[in-house]
């Protein structure tokens, strides 16, 4: 059976002097879809820069159906892949969803939601 899952990777880059970051956040996405064999997508969250070294926090995410792997398996790659990648260690906090069991809640809106957020 195969089940769809999202996985999120939070990764702390340190910023080496005169470092183009981009480029290694593409080398890292490339090593990620092709050791993983998920397309991950980066979002740049934000630049610290009130630690030394300073600090790019990047989130690498895909959303993807597994059949016959286990998603801690996925995981254990996905880091391997950032860590060879980065060329040394950096922090990553993986997250995932099982997304064919999402809770959810309706929140209709109504003639009297229209009013009341109208006037």
């Amino acid at each position: 059976m195969s089940s769809w899952y999202r996985l999120e990777l939070d990764v702390v880059l340190p910023i080496k002097p005169n470092e183009i970051i981009v480029q290694r956040i593409g080398r890292i996405e490339s090593m990620l879809d092709d050791t993983v064999g998920k397309d991950f997508d980066p979002e740049t969250h934000w630049i610290d820069n009130t630690v030394q070294p300073i600090t790019c926090h990047v989130n690498f995410h895909a959303e993807f159906k597994l059949s016959g792997e286990e998603i801690e398996d996925v995981i254990d790659n996905a880091c391997r892949a950032i860590w060879v990648a980065n060329g040394e260690y950096c922090k990553i906090q993986p997250q995932w969803l099982y997304l064919e069991a999402v809770p959810w809640e309706a929140c209709p809106r109504g003639e009297e939601d229209y009013k009341r957020l109208l006037e």
